[in-house]
């Protein structure tokens, strides 16, 4: 949505376009426009002036210029003082939450710090009007965020239209021909382009909108928008209310925008205002600065905060555009654009070169759109046939059968419709009816189309099925709801299309998908491949990430994939690094206070691993199976180096350096000569048990070494049984 707006309000207010922020000192930017003012009272450079009778006698006492003089100078140092030591911006802002209001300051000599006067002295010079000589204006400061402010004018709808222009001719030998009358160039039509003419000319066109602007999202002629400005991108962050862009403009009633700058509480103060303010010297601190453009943005934040809808920003009134802020380069009008979402008409009136119309002939062509055959009645067929006048004038034309199967031409050989005339560009509905019983399951016939001279204008062959429907419709064969096919399209030949009326080629593309039953098994099993890949994706996701938290999910089925368990250097737990590894009976690393199985590989090869348990594990089991299932007597190698007992297995090495280092020991060789001793006793018990422990044992090609003490005697008391 478009909206027209005028320039910035320019008028004899230099005041007018500021955000006043409570009671403020002066603005070195109007310094200049009040010097005439204070030269002609005071004869000072200052710019808060004294306010005089304009009558001042000629001749003064000479006593009362030096006090003059004198009041004069302690005024410009008062000044000076307030310009060093006046208050800092952030105390004379006005607090909005707490609606404070104080008196004017006051130093303690009694001397007003504004203007440099003493309200407590009543003394009042001669010639000098006593009701304005203790009072003064204020001084205002400035805020640095200007706005500027904009009339809203009648609101328009911008729309655009491109248009490229063909002309359809017939030559000399009857073919249609296209000729572009805009040569290659796009007309660009809209609501600020409404004529557009050619050079030579062929073509002339007119644009022309209906709106009613009731639809408008606001009064536009009773509203002024105030746009925040002159403030440096760096300076942004200390005023907000110029950093929220054109969502947080400002849109203000009229009454509440004053130009004169001589009115108080307003949007548009001046020092005018101040002045005329009765009472002057005992007003409160921010008198005459309420509903201020910087009081209305802060009203609506504190709306936004409370979840309610405010009155002010410009979003409230409707849906801007990605560039609300638009400007015409040749007008150099500024728009403010708008979504709109109502009701619209345009019109775009065509003036073109009508040289290449083609001699106008009441016998044109014909076109057969649509044919639908319903023979479920035994005794009774209907043919509704749809035929379209292609030419620029009305004809009278009829449709009829021919071209049927020899044995039923016989009873259809005179089935035809009246003469009709058909208006140009319409199209009308013939019905034909055969009241006979067909013969014949399936076959053909011709539904033709001739004027009044008696000759073809078009022919289409159509299908009729015994107590089935069939439907022929634009370039597509005759389909029937009982065939194999069913309502397939299958599109005509070219010159079969060209015999029922039509123009130029087949509206189809030119590469044909054929869809075998291979192709779509194969497109279902891709399907169902890539769900399941998904789903044990998933699940290995969701193993891994409770096994982070549970050791026993996530260490379940490792021990196959990864041939677990296994010696490891160190825990893993940061709390159990530094205290020394313990197995369990399993050859599993456990924990030294709880005995329990704890994570026998690092987590993060943990989670990655369980990733993809779902694919490898599977896959794993499968092969064990085929081996087991093809190689059911296979022994496989044992571990070499390793030895098992009854206690365990241990590697063929530690034992060797346990041996040399015994037999070292006199004492040792003692009790190894007993020990063989009674062993040759007992050679026989030994040779009947051990190999039975060995191949219990020798399917764990890992050892252990056990540090619970009444595990080893158990083991020493079970061998002293047998």
């Amino acid at each position: 949505m478009m909206i027209d707006s005028m320039n910035g309000e320019h008028n004899d207010n230099p005041y007018f376009k500021k955000d006043y922020r409570g009671e403020v000192i002066s603005n070195k930017r109007n310094k200049e426009e009040a010097k005439p003012s204070m030269h002609r009272v005071l004869g000072s450079n200052s710019h808060c002036a004294h306010n005089l009778k304009d009558n001042i006698k000629k001749i003064a006492d000479k006593a009362f210029q030096d006090a003059f003089k004198s009041l004069k100078q302690d005024d410009d140092k008062m000044r000076y003082l307030e310009k060093e030591n006046g208050p800092s911006p952030a105390e004379l802002e006005l607090d909005l939450s707490e609606n404070l209001y104080k008196k004017r300051q006051v130093q303690s000599s009694g001397i007003q710090r504004r203007g440099g006067q003493n309200c407590a002295d009543r003394y009042t010079p001669p010639h000098v009007d006593s009701e304005t000589y203790h009072e003064s204006t204020h001084c205002l400061r400035f805020s640095p965020v200007w706005y500027a402010v904009y009339h809203l004018s009648k609101p328009v709808v911008e729309q655009e239209v491109i248009l490229q222009v063909f002309e359809k001719f017939e030559t000399a030998d009857g073919s249609f021909k296209w000729k572009d009358l805009t040569h290659g160039e796009k007309i660009k039509m809209g609501t600020f382009f409404s004529f557009y003419k050619d050079k030579i000319p062929t073509i002339s066109t007119t644009f022309s909108s209906m709106f009613d602007d009731v639809d408008f999202c606001l009064d536009w002629n009773k509203m002024k928008l105030l746009i925040p400005e002159g403030v440096k991108e760096v300076d942004l962050v200390k005023y907000p209310e110029a950093r929220g862009g054109p969502p947080e403009y400002l849109l203000v009633a009229n009454e509440k925008v004053h130009l004169g700058g001589d009115k108080c509480d307003v949007a548009g103060v001046g020092f005018e205002a101040f002045f005329k303010q009765p009472n002057r010297c005992s007003m409160p601190r921010s008198s005459c600065l309420h509903h201020q453009p910087f009081h209305m943005w802060a009203h609506d934040k504190e709306l936004e905060k409370n979840e309610k809808r405010g009155c002010h920003f410009l979003k409230y009134y409707g849906t801007l555009s990605k560039n609300p802020l638009r400007r015409n380069q040749t007008t150099g009008a500024k728009f403010l654009s708008f979504n709109y979402y109502g009701r619209y008409i345009s019109i775009i009136d065509m003036e073109i070169n009508a040289d290449s119309n083609a001699v106008l002939r009441p016998t044109s062509s014909a076109v057969i759109t649509e044919v639908y055959i319903d023979g479920t009645c035994p005794s009774r067929t209907t043919l509704t046939i749809k035929v379209s006048n292609a030419g620029l004038l009305s004809s009278r034309f009829m449709v009829r059968l021919a071209d049927c199967p020899l044995e039923m031409e016989e009873h259809l050989k005179n089935i035809q419709s009246d003469f009709t005339v058909i208006p140009p560009q319409n199209q009308h509905i013939f019905h034909l009816v055969v009241h006979m019983e067909l013969r014949v399951d399936v076959f053909h016939c011709s539904v033709e189309v001739a004027n009044t001279a008696g000759e073809l204008v078009a022919l289409r062959r159509i299908k009729i099925q015994k107590l089935d429907r069939c439907i022929c419709t634009w370039h597509c064969l005759c389909a029937c709801i009982g065939s194999a096919s069913g309502l397939k399209c299958s599109p005509m030949k070219l010159d079969h299309y060209h015999a029922a009326g039509f123009k130029g080629g087949l509206p189809i593309v030119t590469r044909i998908n054929h869809v075998t039953l291979t192709s779509d098994v194969c497109h279902l099993l891709m399907f169902i491949g890539i769900f399941v890949v998904f789903l044990l994706f998933i699940l290995g996701l969701t193993k891994a990430l409770i096994g982070l938290c549970y050791n026993k999910i996530g260490m379940w089925g490792l021990d196959i994939l990864l041939d677990l368990p296994r010696n490891i250097n160190r825990y893993y737990d940061r709390d159990l690094q530094d205290r020394p590894v313990q197995y369990n009976s399993e050859g599993w690393p456990i924990h030294p206070d709880t005995g329990e199985k704890i994570r026998n590989i690092p987590a993060i090869t943990e989670f990655c691993i369980n990733i993809t348990f779902f694919f490898t594990y599977p896959t794993i089991m499968f092969i064990l199976l085929l081996k087991r299932l093809c190689f059911p007597f296979h022994k496989y190698p044992k571990q070499q180096g390793v030895t098992c007992t009854l206690k365990g297995c241990i590697h063929k090495k530690d034992s060797a350096d346990n041996s040399t280092k015994k037999s070292d020991d006199p004492a040792v060789k003692d009790t190894a000569k007993s020990k063989s001793d009674a062993s040759k006793k007992k050679s026989k018990v030994s040779i009947k048990e051990e190999p039975k422990k060995m191949s219990e044992s020798s399917d764990n090609p890992y050892y252990y070494t056990s540090t619970d003490e009444n595990t080893s005697h158990s083991n020493k008391s079970k061998g002293s049984k047998r």
